[in-house]
Parts: C-alpha cells; sequence; structure tokens
C-alpha cells in the first residue's frame, strides 16, 4: 500500500499530471450536469401522444368501415374454402398427406385473374 500512495503522490505532484487530472474532473462534472439537464427534460416530455398531436404525414390511415368488412369477408372465405378444398384433392390424390403441401404451393403461386361481369365469370390464369 505504501508502494501505491507514494505513486499516487508522485504523480499529483507532477504538474503536467495534475492539470490533466483537473481538466479530466471539469470534463466530468460538466457531463454529470449535462446528463441531470437531459433527465428532467425526459421527466417533463409527454409520453403518450393523442393522433391530433402528430404531424399529417406521420398519421396512418384509418380503413373505411366498408373497406375493412369487405376484408375480413374475404379472409373469412378463404379461411372457410381450404378445408373444403383440401377434402376434394383427399380423394383425387393417391396420397392424401400432400393435400395441404399442394394447396399451400397452390396459394403461394402467382395468378392473373380476369373477371367478366357479362357472363359472370372468373378466368385465372
Amino acid at each position: 500500500m505504501s508502494c501505491q500512495r507514494s505513486a499516487n503522490n508522485s504523480l499529483t505532484r507532477n504538474p503536467v499530471v495534475a492539470s490533466s487530472q483537473a481538466r479530466l474532473q471539469e470534463r466530468i462534472e460538466h457531463l454529470g450536469q449535462q446528463i441531470e439537464q437531459l433527465k428532467e427534460q425526459r421527466k417533463q416530455t409527454p409520453h403518450h401522444l393523442t393522433l391530433a398531436q402528430l404531424p399529417e404525414e406521420k398519421r396512418f390511415q384509418r380503413l373505411l368501415p366498408e373497406r375493412k368488412h369487405f376484408l375480413d369477408t374475404i379472409r373469412m372465405i378463404g379461411y372457410r374454402a381450404e378445408p373444403s378444398m383440401a377434402s376434394v384433392l383427399r380423394e383425387t390424390l393417391a396420397r392424401s398427406e400432400d393435400t395441404r403441401a399442394l394447396l399451400r404451393q397452390i396459394y403461394n403461386t402467382e395468378a392473373d385473374l380476369f373477371p367478366d361481369a357479362e357472363s359472370k365469370t372468373l378466368t385465372v390464369s
């Protein structure tokens, strides 16, 4: 311990080291004050914003009720159609375990849809 004290004493007696330590201590105190100011600023920042307080470009667009209802209907039809399609495919496939994999592949394949309102048909190509 006495070696460590003598080393510390000799460092603080050196004017170059002492001035360097003083600058570092001032910087530490200054940064500590900045941290406290930022903490106070953060405490005064509101935690929740209303939609009206957001800038116009940051606001999200709400779906119209009709559009939401239409999309929910399509999802429901798809949810109900999958088991029906699987049961039809099970009858024709040699291995019934392959039905879900085949349906997934069909659902992920891109297709062009051509509706014909006059004949009330939908052509898929």
